[in-house]
């Protein structure tokens, strides 16, 4: 039986990679990160926007800052308690009901009541709510829900892919990872169980992917999967509730070909898609980039390494400090010692101007 401090360091290292991944991952299929886009920048205790100069293009007042992405940005103001949507401009976009964060394909997932349907960049409804969830549009089609099961449409709301996965992704370059639960209840108490507890469901459910004719070309076998991007997909082997560095014997990332083929072997502690050529992984505690052929491009050295747009990538070099739990109360608090910006493909900070201490 493990120990309840080694339960509390593993649930700590699950929280943070959680944290880091809400606050600046964006890693859906369709999305499209222009190199002119502003970047997210932290001054004076506020997050705001420069240009590539370090210039500010828009003022720092949010309490937190997500990436552009089809000229649209999450942000978060305290003052005003609730995530934001803007242009590029510094302009709120109105959210009507947006479920994404994000347009693609000129259309964005909207929920009214329980049900799923699309609107227009104007924000007008052009697929009705009908659905029971669903994604961003992505090379012609999107995962929607129905009666339990994800399936595709297209563009006018026709069912082209007929729903009977586990949960669906958008396409990128012609494939998408799909789910399969490997079983839909487990004997509890000498009883069948439908509900499954956070931990069985993350075990539960295998990856795989398939073409735009519906096909599975490589079988579900995966305990987690990201988009192909240069070729190549990220893949992982292993429990998620294995994330700190002693586990890695346990989980394994790497990268898949359209074949289904090993390209790069499995041997990281997480890893990202590939952008620019080159793909942000974890080795022990530290985040670096590879290139397509698995060669270290920049060593291992970040506490977290987010996707290059443009030839710049944001990360945070030094080391994370977290406190849990906090007065009893189940809550984490996450800081930065050293020194967070952007870097070139060196691996080397651009300028003072597009960097900043940790926070």
């Amino acid at each position: 039986m493990k120990s309840s401090k080694s339960i509390l360091k593993r649930t700590r290292v699950i929280i943070l990679a959680v944290w880091l991944g809400l606050c600046f991952c964006v890693g859906a299929a369709g999305q499209q990160k222009h190199a002119g886009d502003p970047l997210p920048v932290y001054r004076d205790g506020k997050w705001g926007y420069s240009d590539r100069s370090g210039r500010m293009v828009i003022e720092p007042q949010f309490e937190m800052a997500f990436p552009f992405v089809n000229g649209m940005a999450e942000v978060f103001r305290k003052g005003h308690n609730e995530l934001l949507y803007i242009d590029r401009e510094g302009k709120a976009i109105a959210a009507r009901n947006f479920s994404s964060n994000r347009f693609s394909e000129g259309t964005i997932p909207i929920k009214v009541g329980e049900k799923y349907g699309y609107a227009d960049e104007k924000g007008e409804t052009i697929i009705f709510p009908r659905f029971d969830g669903a994604g961003d549009f992505s090379e012609g089609l999107a995962p929607v829900q129905i009666e339990g099961e994800w399936g595709y449409i297209d563009h006018s709301g026709k069912v082209i892919i007929a729903p009977r996965f586990d949960s669906a992704s958008s396409f990128s370059e012609g494939l998408a990872i799909v789910g399969f639960e490997k079983r839909k209840a487990l004997q509890g108490n000498g009883q069948e169980r439908e509900t499954l507890t956070f931990s069985e469901r993350l075990s539960n459910v295998k990856y795989g992917f398939i073409n735009k004719a519906g096909q599975i070309v490589i079988e579900p076998q995966f305990d987690s999967a990201d988009d192909f991007s240069d070729g190549l997909a990220p893949v992982r082997i292993g429990s998620l509730l294995a994330l700190s560095d002693v586990d890695s014997k346990v989980v394994k990332w790497g990268y898949i070909d359209k074949a289904g083929r090993r390209a790069i072997e499995l041997q990281f502690l997480d890893a990202r898609k590939f952008s620019e050529g080159l793909a942000a992984v974890k080795v022990g505690r530290k985040w670096g980039y590879i290139d397509t052929t698995g060669r270290v491009v920049i060593p291992p050295q970040f506490e977290y390494a987010l996707d290059f747009t443009g030839g710049l990538a944001l990360v945070a070099s030094g080391r994370t400090k977290t406190d849990w739990p906090y007065r009893g109360l189940t809550i984490m608090r996450i800081k930065i010692i050293g020194k967070q910006g952007y870097i070139d493909r060196v691996g080397k900070f651009v300028s003072d101007k597009l960097s900043w201490k940790g926070k």
